[in-house]
């Protein structure tokens, strides 16, 4: 075999919605907990390392309803860029809808239905009732109203902006811009800085204060650009 054909076989490959993997030159890691360059926590389903470089290929299984499914292709490309994947992946048993197909081709993203590994078919999990990498992140501290999840990305994108001004943003501020009560605001603010999109500091006052992050600039950039699409009939 010359070094074309080899190259060749190394790469994945996508064939009726299945992606092919091969041991020989693939490692597939299943529940993978991947920590970005500015030290955030990202969850993937599964992740696909080259055995013989440092590429790595991310892969998000969608397992929510319906009306959540176009945030977790959103998040997905957001977090996979954050670790610095070469390229994602959304899995689904289900069918994917015109908008979620739009969606991923926006953001660059394949779309599949199996995992073919060294010929045999990975066991996906059915769409129903197990949680995903998406609910890892989006329901520790997810509050149970409808409400609340339909508009989660809204406030993401308030009070990402709100403490993007240079003096950045005070817990009363963030409560009444984005419509919280004091436990919802603080949940909404301990998850951010878990993920790094914002940082706690101390004013001249004594006054606690949240500044956005390098990393909330890019995603608060991601989401609005997202969420304009996604409320785009």
């Amino acid at each position: 075999m010359d070094l074309d054909d080899d190259k060749k076989d190394r790469e994945l490959k996508i064939s009726n919605s299945c992606l092919y993997i091969s041991s020989s030159f693939w490692n597939l890691e299943i529940g993978a907990v991947l920590e970005d360059k500015d030290g955030g926590i990202n969850f993937f389903d599964y992740v696909i390392r080259d055995k013989y470089s440092h590429r790595f290929y991310v892969i998000m299984q969608l397992k929510t309803g319906d009306k959540d499914r176009l945030e977790e292709i959103s998040l997905l490309s957001i977090q996979s860029k954050n670790v610095g994947a070469h390229k994602c992946y959304v899995l689904s048993k289900k069918e994917f809808t015109k908008k979620e197909k739009n969606l991923a081709d926006l953001l660059l993203i394949d779309k599949i239905k199996s995992i073919i590994y060294d010929g045999q078919e990975m066991i996906i999990l059915e769409d129903v009732n197990i949680k995903s990498a998406y609910d890892n992140i989006k329901s520790k501290r997810r509050d149970n109203s409808k409400h609340h999840r339909r508009d989660k990305s809204k406030i993401l994108i308030d009070i990402l902006s709100l403490t993007s001004q240079e003096e950045g943003a005070g817990i009363t501020k963030i409560l009444y811009r984005c419509n919280l009560n004091y436990k919802a605001a603080l949940s909404f603010i301990g998850e951010m800085k878990t993920n790094n999109l914002i940082d706690i500091f101390e004013n001249e006052f004594k006054q606690k204060r949240y500044k956005i992050t390098r990393q909330g600039l890019k995603t608060l950039e991601e989401l609005n650009r997202i969420y304009k699409y996604l409320n785009t009939d």
